[in-house]
């Protein structure tokens, strides 16, 4: 999601589009080039193509490399989305079973794929934040038992600022010394 003041927008992830897609092709014995599934999986991997690459050539999103990264997907990557989706509304008709529910998902989800085209500083996927979040998900256990949720909201807090600290590569003793000198 990405905020600006009050409005939230919903971003989609790719890599569950092509999850529902990969599981399918994991189970299925014979692989055919042009069943539904390997031609999903080659478009989404295309895709992910593009992105690899934007992601190797700018590091860092100064204006310039934003509107590079826009012109890179609006010639690329957006008629292989058109194609995607034409191949899911083509073919959820005649699907049935696990592979109708992948096109279904897809086709469900089409506004909040699609959104990272719209703005260059967006993901195709929510991959890097579920990385971040593994650990606290994992030890949501050990907290299960907080004794009130403000002792609950605060260890989030505590988390939240130790990941971005992290993220932003920031020496997190200084940082939260920093932050806590700060803190009115």
């Amino acid at each position: 999601d990405v905020c600006s003041s009050d409005l939230v927008i919903l971003v989609g992830c790719f890599a569950h589009a092509r999850r529902h897609f990969a599981d399918i092709k994991k189970f299925t014995k014979k692989a055919d080039k042009n069943s539904v599934t390997e031609k999903a999986l080659a478009l989404i991997g295309e895709l992910y193509q593009i992105e690899k690459k934007l992601k190797e050539r700018y590091a860092i999103f100064d204006e310039a490399a934003l509107l590079e990264i826009q012109k890179v997907r609006d010639e690329y990557s957006r008629p292989l989305i058109d194609d995607y989706f034409k191949l899911m509304a083509n073919s959820y008709p005649n699907s049935t079973g696990k592979l109708r529910q992948a096109i279904g998902y897809s086709l469900n989800q089409k506004e909040k794929l699609v959104r990272y085209l719209e703005d260059p500083r967006l993901s195709i996927d929510n991959n890097a934040s579920e990385s971040n979040i593994r650990a606290f998900v994992l030890g949501r256990k050990n907290w299960l038992f907080s004794n009130t949720p403000n002792g609950a909201r605060s260890s989030a807090i505590i988390y939240s600022l130790v990941i971005t600290a992290k993220l932003n590569k920031l020496k997190l003793y200084d940082y939260l010394v920093y932050l806590f000198k700060n803190l009115q």
